[in-house]
């Protein structure tokens, strides 16, 4: 059987280099929106956050300005609104991420009609 070659500083460098990969770039409207409703930073890796962020935005974008449009006609929107501020709050990159399959027009229809998984309760800062 072969020796394995033992890791040095030098082979770890050019293993690294290999395996570096590009930023994600962050769609041009998530830094105005985030301000515009003072979402908090979120925490992870630079290339987590920078994922998280955009999918974030891909989320709340199409709920926030419309909020009033979407609880018209709910008898007790409190809850939705209670949602809509834990959503807001997450400031895990990761929960960003896991929770990504609520892009698109789902996310009004967990919110609103209560469908979908039970990621939508009220428990904490991180179980929507």
């Amino acid at each position: 059987m072969p020796k394995r070659k033992a890791i040095t500083d030098n082979n770890w460098n050019q293993i690294g280099q290999h395996t570096t990969q590009p930023p994600i770039p962050i769609h041009g409207e998530v830094a105005p929106f985030e301000t515009a409703y003072h979402l908090p930073p979120l925490t992870g890796t630079t290339r987590q956050v920078a994922w998280a962020r955009n999918l974030r935005w891909e989320i709340l974008h199409q709920l926030l300005p419309n909020v009033m449009d979407h609880t018209r006609g709910v008898a007790d929107p409190t809850p939705i609104y209670q949602r809509i501020t834990v959503m807001r709050g997450a400031t895990a990159a990761t929960h960003w991420i896991d929770n990504r399959a609520m892009i698109g027009s789902t996310v009004v229809a967990h919110l609103v009609h209560g469908t979908g998984k039970s990621l939508w309760t009220i428990k904490g800062p991180m179980d929507w």
